[in-house]
């Protein structure tokens, strides 16, 4: 099984605005997230993502896939293929694993990753760094004790000159 955190972010390490907002996402961008991402067996986002994703839409373009919400809020029921839990990611990796997932793909936002970062149930990690520069916003990680060593599996540039980092975390 593979868990991997795949984040979109500014030139200035930002993965969104302070209000949610992502305007450095181009097309392009969006198409390789969709191809990227479609490609999980299972997704995995933290309540606000989740909101935005629904609301966007954006769930219906991944195929609607199994996906795990991290939150708080224990009052959420589940859905569909959508469950909602307060687990640790360790716990949420070792179900979908029970659950037969075997290509896990976490994408935000900055709490979750920090989850998963701190617990060490990152195999990879795919940055996709736009070429625009936010100045403030929220970072990739929302805990500085989510530090990881990772080693660069592959690198390419896109056409809107989009930089796609492809790295495995070691262990």
């Amino acid at each position: 099984m593979t868990v991997t955190i795949f984040m979109n972010m500014s030139a200035d390490g930002f993965i969104a605005k302070n209000d949610d907002d992502v305007p450095f996402i181009s097309d392009e961008e969006w198409d390789l997230y969709l191809q990227k991402v479609g490609k999980a067996d299972a997704l995995i986002v933290g309540r606000k993502t989740y909101e935005l994703m629904k609301e966007a839409g954006d769930f219906e373009d991944l195929g609607n896939p199994r996906t795990v919400v991290m939150t708080n809020n224990e009052s959420l029921k589940d859905e569909g293929n959508i469950s909602f839990t307060h687990d640790t990611a360790a716990s949420i990796v070792k179900a979908l694993s029970t659950e037969g997932y075997k290509n896990i793909f976490v994408t935000g936002g900055a709490v979750t990753n920090s989850y998963f970062l701190k617990e060490k149930c990152v195999d990879s990690v795919v940055i996709c760094i736009s070429p625009y520069i936010l100045g403030a916003g929220i970072l990739f990680s929302a805990d500085k004790d989510a530090e990881q060593q990772m080693t660069l599996a592959k690198h390419s540039v896109l056409d809107n000159g989009a930089i796609l980092l492809e790295y495995n975390v070691k262990k």
